[in-house]
């Protein structure tokens, strides 16, 4: 990691050099001067994070830590995000060591997802007395959501 972290290093300031400050190219020196800085900042946070080192066990994912509607809303709107879901998987499987394989990773990854959706709407369930009746709004979210 520490050798792809210099080799990154250099090919990006190379980069930089070489195809936005050679000659006279004024156009794009504001962007790439603006690459170059978000870059820098996230080189330096990556360097942090290997001398620190990555974390040897992560214990959840940070929006399933509690099942109120908020939390519950959040990672509704983090699943409906294309690809954010999978990325994370991915990012998730290459710093953590194990035997399972990507495609069983992810499937580890969906079932504590569906897992914690049951969590979240027994949560709702509970609040309520065992045999009250659906109020007439939610029956109508419901119909219109289906259709």
């Amino acid at each position: 990691k520490t050798m792809y972290h210099y080799f990154t290093i250099v090919a990006v300031s190379v980069w930089v050099h070489n195809v936005c400050w050679s000659g006279s190219q004024e156009k794009g020196s504001l962007s790439c001067s603006m690459f170059f800085a978000v870059k820098s900042v996230s080189l330096a946070l990556n360097a942090r994070q290997i001398r620190c080192g990555y974390p040897e066990r992560t214990r959840q994912h940070f929006l399933t830590q509690s099942t109120d509607l908020l939390a519950r809303m959040s990672f509704l709107i983090y699943r409906a995000i294309p690809f954010l879901f999978e990325m994370r998987t991915l990012l998730d499987f290459s710093v953590t060591m194990s035997c399972l394989d990507l495609w069983d990773w992810l499937k580890l990854e969906n079932i504590n997802a569906s897992l914690y959706m049951v969590a979240a709407r027994n949560t709702v369930r509970n609040a309520k007395e065992f045999g009250d009746p659906q109020p007439a709004y939610m029956k109508l979210l419901t119909e219109c959501s289906l259709n």
